[in-house]
């Protein structure tokens, strides 16, 4: 979420949780938070700094058996509490959260700030002083028992008052969307090149800075009154009306559920929906990489547009100076006549010089981005095939999943950094994604958890943690063994073996290959991967 996103789901946050008691929190995944409040009715605001992220939700979450240190801080300092007041700073993706209790005649007040800043997002517990009592992750920023430092603010343009003239400025300087997105407070990617679409159908005998002021104006007229869509297609969730094909939804907290259900409405032991949660991921995010490079292509149709208003400013050079926001004139190879918006920060020779750099730019990539464009759509040709697979009940290979992990530019995305977690009735069972995390989890296991492996093919370490317990229920064990024959390179169509033994029986050999056991003292189950998990 970019700061209008926030701005438009805090509408209905504040709706249903201002004036309200915080009854319960929970962190039911690593930096997820549920806060209930009862008010006007119950609600749950759903607060995840690391996703930014904040809306109320409806989706259904396990909570952990043991709370962190951290939650029960909150709920030390916030349960019971009515909160005061929910305010965003500024079009910052941060927010501040105020509430107030009595404790036999003592007021005591309380500020939860949340950063919603992605992988270096917070979320920190103030006192009355604004002095910091506590952190989701440590930040030298903010140490505890100092005072609150917010984040720095963006030198950015805000997008309620800028004018035509500022756009045009911008927009000359680089390419639209990413022009929007480094110049305008609160607005961020997705919403930059929505709106660079909604301008686009706009009249075009409207300068391009004008067309991008309407679509603008639309944009944050929908933040006080949200009328949010979810495009199935991509899994974008939106706060206003987008410029492709999505469905309405009754409110922005709803189409935020459906955006983000792959972390929260699902069971933790049903692969399939995971596995098609995670298609369609991948399927959003080369859905705007595709879109971003069709709009960069169509862009560079443009060059030789802009070599003529260079060659025409190079004749008029002289005769304008900075502070000049238009021209217009016949053009003297071709007879017609030509007007066009100019950057007022630069003179005619600047301006026409960053002209010819534009059309070099774009007649130099337009080859890469047209080969980067076909990639992205066979991926999506394979990510749509995956997806038909999945829900029509059919398996795909296990090791798709990691294939679906975002890519940086030119480069190959990096392995996983932990392997695959699953928590059946309280027992976390740990999948080995690669031979060398094979080898980790053998490492890492203690004496008496559960080992499983498929039978005489190769596949992924399966670890059942028994922390303690002295049974392991038998529906824990045949959910294990299913995630060792699911997780294998054996027959998917039939019945598959699973070797099942205690971690203590279970020894790497001297300079053996990655991923290889010595098993002993071993039992067998038998899994049919026919049968629904």
């Amino acid at each position: 979420m970019d700061g209008l996103s926030i701005a438009a789901s805090l509408v209905e946050v504040r709706r249903a949780a201002e004036g309200a008691v915080v009854r319960t929190v929970h962190e039911p995944q690593p930096g997820v938070f549920l806060l209930g409040v009862f008010g006007a009715g119950q609600h749950t605001i759903l607060l995840s700094p690391r996703n930014a992220d904040v809306h109320c939700t409806e989706l259904s979450f396990r909570n952990p058996e043991r709370p962190s240190s951290f939650v029960m801080q909150l709920r030390k300092h916030l349960r019971g509490g009515r909160i005061r007041s929910i305010h965003q700073t500024g079009w910052e993706r941060a927010l501040s959260l105020e509430t107030i209790r009595d404790d036999a005649g003592t007021r005591h007040e309380g500020r939860l700030v949340a950063e919603l800043t992605g992988l270096r997002g917070n979320l920190l517990l103030l006192d009355a002083e604004d002095a910091v009592l506590g952190s989701l992750r440590n930040d030298p920023r903010n140490p505890v028992g100092h005072p609150y430092v917010p984040l720095a603010p963006q030198e950015k343009r805000d997008p309620r008052t800028i004018t035509v003239d500022v756009l045009a400025d911008l927009l000359a300087a680089d390419t639209s969307a990413r022009a929007l997105a480094r110049g305008l407070d609160g607005v961020g990617r997705r919403t930059a090149e929505d709106l660079v679409l909604l301008a686009a159908v706009l009249p075009t005998d409207l300068p391009e800075a004008f067309r991008v002021r309407d679509a603008l104006d639309a944009v944050l007229a929908s933040i006080e009154q949200p009328r949010p869509h979810f495009d199935a297609s991509t899994g974008a969730a939106t706060f206003y009306p987008p410029p492709t094909p999505a469905a309405p939804t009754v409110s922005f907290g709803e189409a935020l559920d459906r955006s983000t259900r792959s972390g929260a409405a699902e069971s933790p032991t049903d692969e399939d929906r995971s596995m098609r949660d995670q298609l369609l991921r991948a399927m959003a995010r080369d859905t705007r990489t595709a879109r971003a490079l069709r709009q960069w292509l169509d862009a560079a149709e443009t060059a030789g547009e802009l070599r003529r208003r260079a060659d025409f400013l190079m004749l008029h050079a002289p005769d304008l100076g900075r502070g000049t926001t238009a021209v217009s004139g016949e053009d003297p190879a071709g007879g017609e006549r030509l007007s066009f918006a100019l950057a007022p920060r630069m003179n005619g020779m600047e301006n026409a010089r960053a002209f010819y750099k534009k059309a070099r730019k774009l007649d130099r990539g337009r080859p890469t981005v047209a080969a980067r464009l076909a990639r992205v759509e066979a991926n999506l040709t394979q990510w749509r095939e995956a997806l038909a697979a999945v829900e029509s009940g059919r398996d795909i290979d296990p090791a798709l999943a990691d294939a679906l992990a975002p890519r940086s530019r030119g480069k190959q995305a990096a392995a996983p950094s932990s392997p695959r977690q699953f928590d059946v009735d309280g027992f976390m069972i740990l999948v080995g994604r690669s031979a060398k995390q094979n080898d980790e989890l053998m490492r890492r296991a203690r004496p008496d958890d559960l080992w499983l492996h498929a039978r005489d093919v190769a596949g992924s370490h399966v670890v059942v943690c028994r922390r303690g317990r002295a049974e392991i229920p038998s529906n824990v064990v045949d959910a294990a063994a299913r995630y060792a024959a699911r997780y294998s390179k054996a027959d998917r169509r039939g019945k598959v073996a699973v070797v099942c033994t205690e971690a203590r029986h279970v020894k790497k050999p001297r300079n053996g290959a990655p991923g290889l056991a010595i098993v002993t003292n071993e039992s067998t189950l038998t899994v049919d991967l026919r049968e629904t998990p």
